[in-house]
């Protein structure tokens, strides 16, 4: 299987986050020599780097934050996302005069911007119900699935949704052949 990768500006974007709130040293002490080794050089926003150092990451994060980790990787979502949409690939989900859906649709192509590894396939149900599969991902993690979710809810927001739901309805790590995402929201 292909090694599975993710894009400097998306590492960028949480080591930023941590800088801002005081972590970034504790969160980074905590990794393995590995992932320590890509996060203590300048991480260049078009460079790859290897999925387990990123999920070595969130998890450190995670542990770095309890009791409130939740409500971390939250943030931590919304925050990578607005990051990389508010810049070159703003045009992704932009709202415009075309659908919400029109944007969802080439969410694919989004991820394919950030992650090389996993397919991502997006299944449009009616006019305010989609839903997102994430299949071939050879590792995937508690934290990783849950800066996802948020992240799918502000791209949501991005696009123009209204009273964006996103619930984590299938899940690798509970059994699942995929990781699937179920999406409502309203004009």
């Amino acid at each position: 299987m292909t090694e599975q990768l993710v894009k400097g500006t998306c590492l960028k974007s949480v080591v930023d986050f941590l800088q801002e709130r005081g972590m970034l040293d504790e969160v980074v002490g905590a990794l393995g020599p590995r992932s320590g080794e890509v996060f203590g050089t300048d991480l260049l926003s078009v460079s790859w780097y290897p999925v387990d150092a990123y999920l070595e990451l969130l998890e450190r994060v995670g542990d770095c934050a309890k009791p409130d980790a939740d409500d971390l990787f939250e943030k931590l979502g919304r925050r990578i996302i607005h990051d990389g949409l508010s810049g070159v690939y703003r045009a992704f989900m932009a709202p415009t005069s075309l659908s919400l859906l029109h944007g969802l649709r080439r969410g694919h192509q989004l991820w394919n911007l950030y992650f090389r590894g996993g397919v991502f396939k997006f299944v449009e149900l009616d006019e305010h119900n989609a839903r997102i599969q994430v299949h071939g991902e050879e590792r995937t993690t508690r934290a990783f699935c849950r800066t996802r979710q948020a992240g799918i809810g502000e791209a949501l927001v991005m696009a123009g949704a209204n009273n964006p739901q996103v619930s984590h309805a299938r899940c690798v790590l509970r059994g699942d052949g995929l990781c699937e995402f179920d999406l409502s929201w309203t004009d």
